[in-house]
C-alpha cells in the first residue's frame, strides 16, 4: 500500500475511518500487523501528505530520511508520505491522522525538522492523544457538517505541535 489509508472496504478489513474535510483523514487498523512502504517513485496525484502515527503495540519500526526510529507503544512519529519510508508494525492497534501538508501551513523542510524533536514539545501528549482518540471514533460518526469543524481544528492542532519544534519556539 502506498499513499493514503484505504477506508475499511472489502480489500483491506482491518482499516476503519474516513476523511473528515478535503485534506484531512483519520483511520485506525485493527489487529494484524502491518507494512506500508513508499519507494522513491513519487506521488501519482501530485499531492503532499504527512502521517501523524501512534502505535498501539510495541516494535513498530520506521525508516525515513535515513533515520531508523524502533517505536515503543504510544509513540507520535511523522511520516512525510512524499518521501520514500518504510513503516512496519507488530499486531495491535495503529492511529493515524493523515493531512495534506499545504493546510499545515509548514514546509516539507519545517516538518522534516520537527520529526526528532516531537516528543520535546509541550504539545506532543496532547497531540498523540488526539490522533488516538479521533481515529477511535471517526469511523462511527455520522456524516454531518461537524465534520468539517473537526477537520479544521485537527489542522491547527498539528500545525501548532509542528510549530513548536521550530528552533526558538519555546
Amino acid at each position: 500500500m502506498t499513499g493514503e489509508c484505504p477506508a475499511a472496504g472489502p480489500g483491506n478489513p482491518h482499516w476503519r475511518g474516513r476523511l473528515l474535510s478535503p485534506g484531512v483523514g483519520a483511520w485506525r487498523h485493527d489487529a494484524a500487523p502491518l507494512r506500508v512502504t513508499r519507494a522513491a517513485d513519487g506521488i501519482p496525484d501530485g499531492s503532499a501528505r504527512l502521517s501523524f502515527v501512534v502505535p498501539g503495540s510495541p516494535g513498530a519500526t520506521l525508516w525515513q530520511a535515513r533515520r531508523f526510529s524502533s517505536l515503543a507503544a504510544g509513540d507520535l512519529a511523522l511520516v512525510d508520505l512524499a518521501a520514500p519510508y518504510d513503516y512496519r508494525s507488530r499486531p495491535g492497534v495503529l492511529s493515524v491522522v493523515q493531512v495534506d501538508s499545504d493546510a499545515l501551513g509548514v514546509t516539507a523542510g519545517q516538518a522534516a525538522a520537527a520529526v526528532p524533536l516531537l516528543c520535546t514539545s509541550p504539545l506532543h501528549d496532547l497531540v498523540r492523544d488526539h490522533v488516538r482518540a479521533l481515529a477511535a471514533v471517526v469511523g462511527s460518526l455520522p456524516d454531518v457538517a461537524v465534520l468539517d469543524d473537526l477537520g479544521a481544528a485537527t489542522v491547527h492542532l498539528l500545525s501548532a505541535l509542528l510549530l513548536s519544534c521550530a528552533p526558538g519556539a519555546r
